[in-house]
């Protein structure tokens, strides 16, 4: 057995890391059309009779019948000579009374004025560099008032247009320039971790010291923003809990203390005590987290080469508990190897899994029972090295509870090295599909779980002097192989995943790249895929 090896500082960790109708109709009949009642005109009253001529003067003739007021009566005829008093003139008949007029007609009520149309709804913002929101529909104008009716409602203003989508185009995008501090220092072991609303963090090391930044969109773009100052460190593993709080694991700069942090806002704060080694240095850790926050965090520990053994402990919120005796889960040893080589992740309902190297080119993956106790699972795929990888085995849960492994499962002389998937059916594990190569030889890889509970794997594949990284999504059938992340290279090694709540692919790697005026200094690229 080997102790941590002295390769350069680009080594892998684990990422963890939207009518009112009117009512003022008149009620009130509008003037009636015909004009006020009126009685007919008086009837005029019969002249007077003449003197009667020796005889008796006729009465006057009856007044003729007014078509009003009653005639008046006969004036007396006067006494003829001799003659009797003439008769008294019989009262003119009354005129017949005057035709009441008619009762003017009720003026109709007004039509009701219809309602306003609804204002259409804005016209959804063209995709642009900011997809500027569609502009709100205009209100519909109010309907006009009928005649003696109430005005309709005014419409209902349409909704705005829904934003533009940045004009991104399909396929990796970086997320700004790569990124490192010392123009002579190199980046290495990369970690990501997504926050709540799907932007990166990620941290690398440099020399002795351990750089997290934050990635801070604004508009269609953004920016890295560091978290605090530097911690001084050899290698770190990254994470975000369900509650969005930003975790980190650091293997001291002595390689001789492990501690795990948490993000306060301004500065990292250890979370309880530090784990100290047994004698030998300890292993880049790993660390997950289940669905109530509760942490777990395994790491390589041991007295020396030949006693290497995996620990494990979980945080309660308040303090540490381990989960493994001091001989180390399983009491079994871990095969020396570059980089990181223990994964770690959760069950539902709570149980932490663990997968190393170990002798003979083995594979073991272990699962929480209680206290120190932990049970194997199965025979899993051989974990082949020598292809300069900076991984051993990779191991996730979805949220239904499958398991998936990730591993380095065919090498030998002559032969190119590619990356395996397997699921742990229960009682044993099953490959999903063949061998995951396109360019050439494998190096480097990692795992995640999509939204739809199925694997993504990365490796990056070297390809004579060339390097590049590949990306393989597993559809319940086969892999699907999106184009590659990186731009070919001399140096593309160690990527690390996470899926961001809209299913994107994010991805951190180290490149060799040109950063603050200086050649050949490798960097940390972190891109997202757009579907």
């Amino acid at each position: 057995m080997m102790g941590m090896p002295t390769r350069c500082l680009g080594y892998g960790a684990i990422a963890l890391l939207l009518v009112l109708t009117g009512c003022g109709r008149d009620d009130t009949p509008s003037a009636r059309d015909g004009s006020a009642d009126h009685g007919g005109a008086s009837g005029t009253g019969a002249a007077a009779g003449t003197k009667g001529a020796g005889g008796t003067g006729a009465g006057g003739t009856a007044g003729a019948a007014g078509t009003g007021a009653g005639g008046a009566a006969g004036t007396t005829g006067a006494a003829g000579a001799g003659g009797a008093a003439g008769t008294t003139g019989a009262a003119g008949v009354a005129g017949a009374a005057g035709t009441t007029g008619s009762a003017g007609t009720t003026g109709s009520a007004g039509t009701t004025g219809s309602a306003g149309t609804t204002g259409s709804a804005g016209t959804t913002g063209s995709a642009g560099t900011t997809g500027a929101a569609g502009a709100a529909g205009a209100t519909g104008a109010a309907g006009g008032a009928g005649a003696g009716g109430g005005a309709g409602a005014a419409g209902t203003t349409g909704g705005a247009g829904a934003g533009g989508s940045c004009g991104v185009s399909s396929g990796w995008h970086a997320l700004g320039a790569p990124q490192n501090v010392s123009p002579t220092a190199g980046a290495g072991f990369p970690s990501i971790a997504l926050l709540p609303d799907g932007s990166p963090v990620i941290s690398w090391n440099e020399g002795n010291a351990i750089y997290i930044r934050m990635w801070q969109p604004a508009g269609c773009d953004g920016a890295w923003v560091d978290m605090g100052l530097h911690i001084w460190g050899f290698v770190s593993t990254l994470l975000v809990t369900p509650a969005g709080q930003t975790v980190i694991a650091v293997i001291s700069s002595a390689q001789d203390t492990l501690t795990v942090e948490s993000w306060d806002g301004t500065a990292f704060q250890p979370l309880g005590n530090s784990f100290t080694s047994q004698g030998y240095v300890l292993g880049p850790p790993a660390i997950a987290v289940d669905s109530t926050g509760e942490l777990s965090v395994a790491w390589v520990d041991g007295t020396g080469p030949l006693a290497t053994n995996i620990q494990v402990a979980r945080w309660d919120g308040a303090s540490w508990t381990a989960l493994s005796a001091p001989q180390g889960v399983l009491s079994a040893y871990v095969i020396s190897q570059a980089g990181r080589l223990v994964s770690i992740a959760v069950t539902p309902s709570g149980q932490p899994v663990v997968a190393w190297p170990t002798t003979s080119r083995a594979t073991l993956v272990a699962r929480f029972v209680s206290g120190t106790t932990w049970t194997k699972l199965g025979t899993a795929p051989a974990t082949f090295s020598g292809a300069g990888e900076d991984n051993g085995p990779i191991v996730r849960i979805n949220a239904a509870g499958d398991i998936f492994l990730a591993s380095m499962t065919t090498g030998g002389p002559g032969a190119n090295y590619h990356v395996g998937a397997a699921r742990f059916t229960g009682a044993a594990w099953q490959a999903l599909g063949g061998p995951l190569i396109q360019a050439g030889s494998a190096q480097d890889y990692d795992m995640t779980i999509g939204l739809d509970g199925l694997p993504i794997v990365a490796d990056t594949e070297a390809s004579g002097s060339s390097d590049q990284m590949f990306t393989y999504r597993w559809t319940g059938a086969s892999w699907q192989t999106p184009a590659p992340a990186g731009t070919a290279g001399t140096y593309v090694h160690e990527p690390v995943l996470a899926v961001d709540p809209s299913g994107r692919l994010v991805a951190a790697w180290i490149e060799r790249t040109v950063v603050s005026g200086a050649v050949g200094i490798n960097a940390v690229s972190v891109a997202r895929l757009e579907p």
